[in-house]
């Protein structure tokens, strides 16, 4: 909650690396409420609440957070209490749309979690009445679920929940859920981890969970069509705050194509990243988790890349092949 600035859009990131064809551009918002007025959240800067057996909205205040500055937080209880809220994407956050192409997305919050759940995630407001509710289950695409009762959860598009474990306690927690559109064979991957408020370390909750996206459909499976970031807390008290979100799409001037391409795969192991290739790896570049570029490398052959110097976390791994194939992969370096 390093609140160092109202609303920050950082969209000057881009990388371009001389010896490549290829440009990688990395676009990260932040939303971190300091520009709302104390108050109820509803009809402030494009945010709508839905409110269930309860007439108490989401509030916004600067009293119950652990660092200076604003949050929102719900904290009323009872039988099926809960309250919604949701926000239309726009230029001011995420300012990006997502794509089923080799674009690699990062949505990363805030959050203390409650008893019986807060949820947070992405919709496709196909109704467009600017809004996502709990109700609206046509909607939401994919939703994070944390609650002392249940544990986390993640739900992708085709509604498969996916059960993580109870890792986090009662404080403060970042979350950061990392979508590749165009991995795997079932519609993209998924990647969860939690660190934390202040932690050194991120730790990891599920990696290359199946989303089952479908870029041709007329549903909530479309990513195309998730334009909504949205929340819920079924009874007291949730908390969020620090929404961001990374998208890091790499631009090929040479003109790549996708199809019957065997798939280039990226680990660690004794301090080597490891690239293997059904063509050699001509440049590589590797970006840590606030998308600086950390390394970057022109050879023959980079297909093994001493990560000697590089601590402990999360690291996005680019690169270009001598038949000019463009990969994006995401892994982490103990």
């Amino acid at each position: 909650m390093k609140k160092l600035l109202n609303v920050l859009l950082l969209t000057a990131l881009v990388f371009i690396c001389s010896k490549s064809s290829a440009q990688f551009d990395t676009t990260i918002a932040l939303y971190d409420f300091e520009s709302l007025p104390n108050g109820n959240l509803n009809g402030t800067d494009n945010w709508q609440t839905t409110l269930f057996n309860t007439s108490a909205d989401w509030r916004i205040a600067d009293t119950l957070f652990s660092n200076v500055g604003k949050g929102i937080f719900f904290n009323q209880v009872g039988p099926s209490v809960g309250a919604s809220a949701s926000r239309p994407f726009d230029t001011l956050f995420p300012n990006a749309q997502f794509d089923p192409s080799q674009s690699v997305y990062v949505f990363q919050f805030d959050v203390v979690r409650n008893y019986w759940g807060l949820d947070i995630g992405i919709s496709a407001d196909l109704n467009n009445d600017g809004k996502t509710s709990k109700a609206d289950v046509l909607e939401k695409a994919l939703t994070f679920r944390s609650g002392s009762l249940n544990g986390e959860i993640l739900t992708v598009p085709n509604g498969t929940a996916y059960t993580l474990g109870n890792n986090l306690s009662n404080a403060w927690h970042s979350i950061r859920i990392t979508i590749r559109p165009f991995t795997g064979n079932f519609g993209g991957t998924v990647d969860v981890e939690y660190q934390p408020l202040f932690a050194p370390t991120w730790n990891s909750l599920a990696t290359g969970l199946p989303m089952y996206a479908d870029s041709l459909s007329t549903t909530k499976t479309n990513i195309t069509r998730w334009n909504t970031v949205f929340i819920h807390s079924e009874g007291a008290t949730g908390k969020v705050d620090e929404l961001r979100f990374t998208k890091i799409s790499p631009q090929v001037s040479t003109g790549l194509s996708n199809v019957d391409r065997e798939p280039t795969y990226v680990y660690v192991k004794d301090n080597l990243i490891c690239v293997q290739s059904v063509s050699p790896i001509q440049t590589l570049r590797i970006y840590d988790s606030t998308g600086r570029c950390v390394l970057d490398r022109s050879c023959g052959d980079c297909t093994l890349t001493d990560a000697g110097q590089l601590i402990t976390g999360t690291y996005v791994v680019q690169g270009v092949t001598a038949d000019n194939w463009m990969f994006s992969n995401r892994v982490f370096k103990p």
